[in-house]
């Protein structure tokens, strides 16, 4: 048995467009992806270096739920020199996109029946009901 607002949830779009164009490239088909808001780059060495050496480490367990607290405390002190603003760790959020983040936000602020505003332009990543 599922909740039935799990039921109500629109597929992601991205994820839809993104397998459409793994179907044309398995035709032949050469295909840009924009479904994504991913880099048209590698990843820069600096930050597969720090994975490999974390994976080395053995660092591969879960962490806090608002993200690994020496990224949160850079992250806040990125935001003091750069911007002159005091944020504590404990108000900074990481997540694996902002597709999570984005969730999390709404779900936490917005009722089934508020309205909201959006800027454009924008991404259609999801579908509006």
């Amino acid at each position: 048995m599922i909740a039935r607002r799990a039921l109500e949830i629109e597929p992601f779009l991205a994820v839809e467009v993104f397998q459409k164009a793994q179907e044309l490239e398995r035709q032949g088909i050469d295909i840009i992806h924009l479904e994504y808001g991913e880099p048209d780059f590698d990843t820069p060495p600096v930050i597969r270096e720090a994975a490999e050496k974390a994976l080395k480490d053995g660092r591969t367990r879960y962490v806090h739920t608002q993200g690994i607290l020496p990224l949160r405390e850079a992250i806040a002190a990125h935001y003091h020199e750069r911007y002159g603003v005091t944020v504590s760790p404990d108000q900074i959020l990481v997540t694996a996109g902002t597709s999570p983040a984005m969730l999390l936000l709404f779900m936490s602020l917005l009722e089934r029946a508020t309205g909201s505003c959006s800027r454009t332009p924008t991404t259609r990543a999801i579908r509006s009901s």
